[in-house]
């Protein structure tokens, strides 16, 4: 059982790049209406799953980041109005960080 479960997680490492480029691609779809609600529950679905597939597959570090993101947007989507330049920011730090969390992950699978 551990085996097939570190032959997962291996798998998953190789996949997570992918995933937080989707990622991006909603973010960046958002930004670019970030009053249009599609946008936002397609990017909130997207950062909730890398939230908990990380900690399904023991990144707990792609967790945290993700459970930081998706706060923010909770806090956006109550705010019913256009990120902030300081939340803008705060979305590019996030999303940089998955980024080189993912790329570190693939690396080690």
């Amino acid at each position: 059982m551990q085996q097939e479960f570190a032959r997962l997680s291996k798998g998953y490492a190789r996949e997570l790049p992918k995933r937080v480029l989707d990622m991006e691609t909603a973010l960046q779809e958002f930004l670019a209406a970030p009053i249009a609600g599609e946008t936002m529950d397609k990017l909130r679905r997207q950062v909730h799953q890398l939230k908990g597939s990380g900690a399904t597959f023991g990144f707990g570090d792609i967790t945290r980041v993700a459970r930081t993101f998706e706060a923010l947007l909770d806090a956006l989507a109550r705010q019913a109005a256009p990120p902030s330049p300081e939340q803008r920011a705060q979305l590019s730090r996030l999303t940089t960080e998955l980024r080189t969390l993912a790329e570190r992950a693939r690396r080690s699978a």
